[in-house]
Formats: C-alpha cells, sequence, structure tokens
C-alpha cells in the first residue's frame, strides 16, 4: 500500500508539472505571436493558458487582462461560446431566485465558469460584480467592475458603473474604520487584562510569599469537614518558613473517650502556590501507636489566607475508642485545611 501511494502521489505530481509546463508553453507561444502581430494566434494561445489557471492567481489575472486588451484590437472579436452562454444564463437564474449566502455563491460559480470560457465577455464580468456586492465582498465587486469597464469601454452604462465603484470604495474605507476601531478597542481590551493578570498575579505572588505564611494558623476544616470550635486552642498549627522550605506543626487533640493529642509535622517545598513533600504523624499517645511518614501535597490560596493540605491520615479505629488494649490503625486520605 505505501508504494502504491507513493506511486499516485508521484502521477500526480508529475501531471500537475505538465499542465504547468503546458500553460507556460502556450502563454510563451501566445506572446511570441502577439510580437509577430498574429493576434488571433496570440488570442488562441493566451486563451489555452488562461484556462489552464486556477482562480485567485495572480498569473490568471493578468493574463484575463490581456485577453481583454488584445480582443479589443480584433475586428471583428471572437465569438462568445455557447458554453459560456449557458453559464450566463444559469448564473441569470440562481441570481433571480438566491435567497441567502449560498445561493448567491451558486451564482457567482456560474459567473466565473462563463468569464473563465469567455474572459472577454464584459457582461460576465458585471453580473459577477453585482453577485460579489450582495455578498458584501465589495473589494471582488469592485474589481469585477473595473474589468467590465476594461472590456465595455465604451459602455453606455460606464458613468453609472463609475459611481457604483466610488460608492463601493466609501463602504469599503467606512467597514476598514470601523474594523481599525474594533481592533484598537480589542486590544485596548487586550492590554487591560494583561495589566489585570499582571496586578493579580503580583497580589498572589505577595500573599503567597513564604515569609508570610509564617506564624500561627488554626485548623478550619478535618477530613474535608469544617470544624465549629476552630478558634479552640487545641485547633492550632505553626508555620515556619525559611526560603522555599516549610514546616507546619500541630498538635490536634481529641477530647473524646480517647483524650489524646496527635502531632502532625509537614516538611515540604513551595513552589507557585504549591506545597509538596512529608508528613510525619505521631500516633505515640496510643498503645500500640507509632511514628508513620506519609506524602503530601498542598496548595496557598490566591489571598494567602488558606493553607489546604491533602494526605493519608492514619488514626486509632475509632470503633476501639476508650479500650485499654492495643489499637488498630486506620488510613483514608484526610483534606485538612488552615486558615489564619
Amino acid at each position: 500500500m505505501y508504494r502504491i501511494a507513493l506511486l499516485v502521489s508521484a502521477i500526480v505530481l508529475a501531471c500537475a508539472r505538465s499542465a504547468a509546463l503546458a500553460q507556460l508553453s502556450e502563454e510563451a507561444s501566445g506572446q511570441a505571436a502577439a510580437q509577430a502581430g498574429k493576434l488571433r494566434d496570440a488570442f488562441t494561445h493566451y486563451l489555452t493558458a488562461y484556462r489552464a489557471l486556477s482562480w485567485g492567481s495572480d498569473s490568471k489575472s493578468r493574463l484575463e487582462k490581456e485577453i481583454i486588451e488584445l480582443v479589443l484590437k480584433l475586428d471583428p472579436r471572437p465569438a462568445i461560446p455557447e458554453e459560456a452562454e449557458r453559464r450566463m444564463a444559469r448564473g441569470k437564474t440562481a441570481l433571480k431566485v438566491a435567497q441567502n449566502s449560498s445561493d448567491y455563491e451558486s451564482a457567482a460559480k456560474e459567473f466565473l465558469e462563463a468569464i473563465n470560457q469567455a474572459p472577454w465577455w464584459a457582461d460576465a464580468h458585471y453580473n459577477l460584480a453585482v453577485v460579489r456586492e450582495k455578498q458584501n465582498e465589495y473589494q471582488k465587486a469592485i474589481d469585477s467592475f473595473k474589468t467590465y469597464l476594461l472590456a465595455a469601454p465604451a459602455a453606455s452604462d460606464a458613468k453609472e458603473v463609475k459611481a457604483k465603484i466610488y460608492e463601493l470604495e466609501y463602504l469599503m474605507e467606512k467597514i476598514d474604520k470601523a474594523k481599525s476601531e474594533e481592533e484598537r478597542e480589542r486590544e485596548a481590551r487586550r492590554r487591560a487584562e494583561e495589566q489585570r493578570q499582571r496586578e493579580e498575579q503580583q497580589r498572589r505572588e505577595e500573599a503567597q510569599r513564604p515569609e508570610r505564611l509564617a506564624g500561627t494558623w488554626r485548623l478550619g476544616a478535618n477530613f474535608g469537614i469544617e470544624l465549629v470550635d476552630s478558634e479552640s486552642e487545641k485547633y492550632r498549627y505553626e508555620v515556619a518558613t525559611e526560603g522555599t522550605s516549610i514546616v507546619i506543626t500541630g498538635i490536634t487533640t481529641v477530647v473524646g473517650r480517647d483524650r489524646y493529642r496527635d502531632r502532625k509535622t509537614f516538611r515540604g517545598v513551595l513552589s507557585n502556590g504549591e506545597i509538596s513533600g512529608t508528613v510525619s504523624i505521631d500516633n505515640t499517645g496510643f498503645n500500640g501507636g507509632s511514628i508513620v511518614t506519609r506524602p503530601f501535597r498542598g496548595a496557598i490560596s490566591d489571598d494567602g489566607d488558606t493553607i489546604r493540605l491533602v494526605f493519608s491520615e492514619v488514626y486509632p479505629d475509632p470503633m476501639e475508642a476508650g479500650s485499654p488494649r492495643k489499637r488498630t490503625f486506620v488510613e483514608r486520605s484526610n483534606r485538612m485545611a488552615l486558615r489564619r
């Protein structure tokens, strides 16, 4: 399959090169015939080269102008091909019944094909200009109206067409001005937003500065549950910082049947408002307790007034509360929140 794909690609490329060479050869032959004064031969070669080119290319626009100027010198002028007549009729019908942008584009395609068959046909350029205006493609409409005047220099409506061109030029200037103002407003909004983000980042960085975090904090939430008496001394935590290092130490006093004190020490590193490190959980106040270490992650709120910590908590099984026997310890995720 890969070899077949390569072969097909090579064939397509070769055909494209062959077509391009043929088009250049026809154009060169047309130039030679024009220099020799053989205008009809030049016309034939130019028309063949023109039809081989794609719409939108500079070469097609240039050849179109050369063909029109050449036809104006011919007497009699070339007849309009039947295919061009057919496309013109289809385009007029499409324009007459058009109700939306898709319909107008269908009409434009018919007129373009008529022009492709007879680029010197002034009426085809005029009709294409009418469609482009209805599509609000004013520059394309202006170009087609100008081509119409080039192909029909003695047109009876030349004055009206020139007035239409001036009208469209004014509309384009007005649209361009509106776009420029809109772009300026958009740029001003963008800069204002960037400034707001910079100021917000500065406030966040100031609020999250390690030295600002040092001091006494209270345990506001444990296991994701807000504590109603978090102002109590039994929920105090101390934060110390040095550079990007942070140490958070706290003793939680449990006043149930166990009446024990649970000590935690978080040691981590601060980076862009986030903390990572390990937490040491001291449960030695219980029969069978020990000191365990677990990884933790945390984050400083944007205002710097909350420290959130997530880690795997190790604590005595509450089902054995009050028992003097060696306790069983359980482990589950804890989400703590320290607040100023």
